[in-house]
């Protein structure tokens, strides 16, 4: 069973989906139980990566597009067009995610 250990999270970090907020705690739970059921995450590229730097290096903001493919437990494949930013915070010399912003691009042609 591989998944991650959620380390480079900050405990209270905020996690903005398409569903809206939601708790670090309340992620990992769903996440392990996609991987349990037999899902799992089949394609994850990164494109447009761009990074910047706050004052004193200790604060980045990453933005980037993600084409992800995902294996529900029913064997389906989902497939996502995304946009996601990351903002880091450098603390007792770890950097660590505080907040996470994920939306999934609508198909083209689909209803707004």
């Amino acid at each position: 069973m591989l998944y991650s250990s959620y380390s480079h999270y900050a405990e209270d970090a905020t996690l903005w989906f398409d569903s809206g907020r939601v708790q670090l705690a309340d992620y990992k739970k769903d996440w392990r139980k996609l991987i349990n059921d037999g899902g799992g995450v089949v394609k994850n590229v990164i494109s447009d990566l761009n990074v910047q730097m706050g004052p004193g290096d200790t604060t980045a903001v990453a933005t980037y597009q993600l084409d992800v493919e995902t294996r529900m437990p029913d064997g389906n494949i989902t497939k996502d067009h995304a946009h996601e930013t990351d903002v880091w915070f450098l603390g007792d010399g770890q950097w660590l995610i505080a907040h996470i912003h994920y939306t999934v691009e609508p198909p083209p042609g689909a209803p707004e």
